[in-house]
């Protein structure tokens, strides 16, 4: 009688980004450049090739449709409908895109499906029933901290509690706040969830060289969407004021792109540059040149992580922000903690960190004490999430350290 192990089969949803791209580099060895962090997408891949299984990932980039195939792995690209629509027609995007991920797995014979997005929790739910085990991989809130949400916020919430209360067999999850909006959801009557943190390459920050507080001008780097809930306009005010109040002092640098840059490139004063996206050695050239970092995430975003925070430090400059970003709580010492959306006080902590040479020292000196775990694998997504298979009984160990690219 053959009784041979089958090869595990896993499923997928990776999300909206550059996957197939990112597959491109890891097949060659390497991390993709595009990103600071190792992507989670790369992660899976290393995940699939350690256990020696077959994967199907789906991402949804928006403007292709194309796949590639290497060795025991299959990346494919398609856009979800209605993604950039309002009302009925976005949920009905989500739940056509989410039916079809199904579909997708239920073809391929998935053992196990891991969903990061791309349709409702409530269509996710539905995998199981199919003899596939779910694992969520959870990356944002499900609401704003600060949000008072509407009927249909509330009523998809409560569609939701389906997925997280029985459905799902494991929820990873990027932050505590999500956990805590699970709970919400299902009364504390959740699956077993399991926290992780991003997970970045020594070398990377290594190559960054130390600020130099008496260097002028100040320098603040903003990296992220650039977008009003991310806080653009918010800080396209606050250079103005300190363009207005002292010519030359100041100086910001914006890496990203969004549906706010060309609005916020005409109305912003001259101290202000925007460089569009930023690969990771132009990331590494803007830490390099910079004194601090701010987050200015608005109330209204559902923020679930914010990696900016942590690559801030990781950097060694102070980070700015509020506790909209739940990446604060483990940076805080290292942080300039304000009120969200008070413009004002975002001003005075830039002004204070210019101003004051040892409190600036007091908050660059905590970015070493707090970085070690951002390095450390066995935190990150990648050992949660094979953790996590092993639990649930597809895989026959658990992880030893993962042989992951590091070029």
């Amino acid at each position: 009688m053959n009784t041979a192990r089958k090869r595990l089969r896993l499923f997928y949803a990776a999300g909206p980004g550059d996957v197939l791209g990112t597959f491109t580099h890891w097949s060659l060895g390497r991390d993709d450049p595009s990103q600071v962090s190792m992507t989670y997408s790369g992660m899976f891949f290393d995940v699939v090739q350690r256990l020696d299984a077959e994967a199907l990932a789906v991402a949804w980039q928006p403007g292709r449709r194309d796949r590639d195939t290497r060795g025991r792995i299959t990346v494919i690209n398609r856009p979800v409908r209605w993604a950039d629509a309002g009302g009925i027609r976005w949920h009905l995007g989500q739940i056509a895109f989410g039916l079809g991920m199904l579909a997708r797995a239920v073809r391929f014979r998935a053992a196990a499906a891991v969903i990061s997005g791309g349709t409702h929790w409530f269509i996710a739910a539905l995998f199981p029933l199919f003899g596939i085990k779910l694992i969520t991989s959870l990356h944002t809130l499900f609401w704003g901290k600060y949000e008072n949400r509407g009927r249909v916020a509330r009523t998809v919430a409560a569609l939701n509690r389906t997925c997280f209360a029985r459905a799902a067999a494991t929820n990873l999850c990027a932050s505590e706040e999500i956990v805590e909006q699970i709970n919400e959801m299902t009364r504390a009557g959740a699956r077993p969830t399991v926290c992780f943190v991003p997970t970045y390459r020594r070398e990377v920050f290594d190559a960054i060289q130390p600020p130099d507080h008496t260097a002028a001008p100040f320098r603040v780097l903003y990296a992220g969407r650039v977008e009003p809930e991310k806080g653009i306009d918010d800080l396209v005010d606050i250079a103005a004021r300190l363009e207005a109040d002292a010519p030359d002092r100041f100086a910001f640098d914006v890496c990203g792109t969004g549906s706010a840059l060309d609005r916020a490139r005409a109305g912003a004063p001259s101290n202000v540059a925007f460089h569009g996206h930023a690969d990771r050695p132009t990331m590494q050239q803007m830490f390099s040149r910079s004194h601090a970092v701010i987050v200015p995430t608005r109330r209204d975003c559902p923020e679930g992580f914010n990696q900016v925070v942590v690559e801030s430090i990781l950097a060694g400059r102070p980070v700015i922000t509020s506790p909209v970003c739940p990446a604060l709580s483990l940076v805080e010492p290292a942080a300039e903690v304000v009120e969200p959306d008070n413009t004002d006080r975002y001003l005075e902590a830039i002004v204070r960190l210019a101003d004051d040479a040892a409190h600036y020292e007091s908050r660059r000196a905590a970015c070493a004490q707090l970085a070690e775990r951002f390095y450390d694998e066995s935190a990150g997504w990648a050992a949660a999430l094979t953790d996590a298979l092993h639990t649930l009984g597809l895989t026959e160990q658990t992880h030893a350290p993962l042989a992951t690219s590091t070029t």
